[in-house]
């Protein structure tokens, strides 16, 4: 599922903030992220789910994860991707 994620500034790991409904998918433009959620300039309150770290979320601390297609990944063992990486 394609979501909003922040890492952790204590323990380093990311969480899903906010997920993306599917249904904006099809008709925005497939080269730009979704728009941000809302978060006051002067931030918001967000808790680690991993280490309870509370922390202060600000707009530009959010990443953009799209859907993952295991599929649609290159696999490192393909004779192409080594060649291409040899020429590289």
């Amino acid at each position: 599922m394609p979501r909003w994620i922040v890492r952790c500034p204590e323990c380093e790991k990311e969480f899903t903030h906010t997920p993306i409904d599917k249904a904006l998918g099809i008709t925005r433009d497939v080269f730009a992220s979704p728009p941000k959620p809302e978060i006051p300039q002067s931030g918001t309150e967000s808790t680690c789910p991993d280490c309870n770290k509370a922390s202060t979320l600000r707009a530009f601390d959010l990443r953009y994860r799209a859907e993952r297609n295991r599929e649609a990944l290159p696999h490192t063992s393909s004779p192409s991707l080594s060649a291409w990486t040899l020429v590289y």
